[in-house]
């Protein structure tokens, strides 16, 4: 069994069923979850007399049982359903039934207990009331919880960024078993270091080869472009001025010269 803060009692597996359905009535609408309701603890009736025998509960301090006649409340706290009479009667900062104590927010704010089943339309609109003030505060503490969270996590890493250029050193214990594992990491970090700045200074070498290399080749394919066209404008010059029954025996010559004096650059 559950309770809602409006004092309803409801089977938790039907409860279940229904905040998994889609179906919903507006008459259950103050139950967003099964973080809205308590789960009851009911004690069984100490009598077995034939009166109390079809009881389904009583208290277990006045043993008064739950059939209507006596207003019963349900502690927050806990979950134990206790008669309002024995509240009254034994007062005390300790739940009457399981001696859990009943945190001191809910006892000076009056939120300890919630009665079951009001009698009047008046004491429910004031319990609705008292439900939705509970439900405002309870989110303004999470909100500012959240916020003071962010304060902290930013402080820390702000005093973390302000002190990064001091060496954070851990006092060692008197053993000498926590001084190895100390000493087995510091040299891993420090081999790490090395390895990473050998990597980091081959590639900014290798980047740099290259990057020669690719200026040289193409400085040298520039010059043998120049030459070639030099080549070929001497020879159009010499061609001009032989008669036209030379020139084809010049032009072979020519080739062989070209071909046997041709450079090309090496990369």
């Amino acid at each position: 069994m559950v309770a809602c803060e409006l004092g309803n009692l409801y089977n938790k597996d039907s409860l279940i069923q229904y905040l998994l359905g889609k179906h919903k009535s507006h008459q259950y609408e103050h139950i967003r979850s099964l973080k809205d309701v308590i789960a009851c603890t009911l004690y069984r009736p100490k009598s077995r007399s034939d009166k109390a025998s079809d009881d389904y509960f009583a208290c277990p301090v006045t043993d008064a049982p739950g059939n209507g006649k006596y207003r019963f409340v349900v502690m927050r706290h806990c979950g134990c359903v206790l008669s309002e009479r024995a509240l009254k009667e034994v007062p005390s900062r300790n739940c009457l039934g399981c001696q859990n104590p009943i945190p001191e927010e809910d006892s000076s704010l009056g939120e300890a207990y919630v009665f079951l089943y009001p009698v009047s339309p008046e004491e429910l609109d004031s319990m609705r009331e008292k439900m939705e003030k509970r439900r405002a505060r309870l989110k303004a503490k999470k909100k500012s919880s959240k916020l003071e969270e962010k304060i902290d996590v930013a402080l820390t890493s702000s005093t973390i960024t302000s002190n990064s250029d001091e060496k954070v050193v851990v006092a060692p214990t008197n053993s000498a078993d926590s001084a190895e594992p100390m000493a087995v990491a510091s040299s891993l970090r420090s081999g790490h270091e090395e390895q990473t700045s050998e990597r980091s200074e081959e590639k900014n070498s290798v980047s740099a080869r290259k990057r020669k290399e690719v200026k040289e080749y193409r400085d040298s394919k520039v010059i043998w472009v120049i030459c070639t066209h030099l080549h070929a404008i001497d020879d159009a010059c010499w061609l001009s001025r032989l008669p036209a029954r030379r020139r084809s025996q010049a032009r072979r010559l020519m080739l062989h010269r070209r071909l046997a004096t041709l450079w090309l650059p090496t990369v």
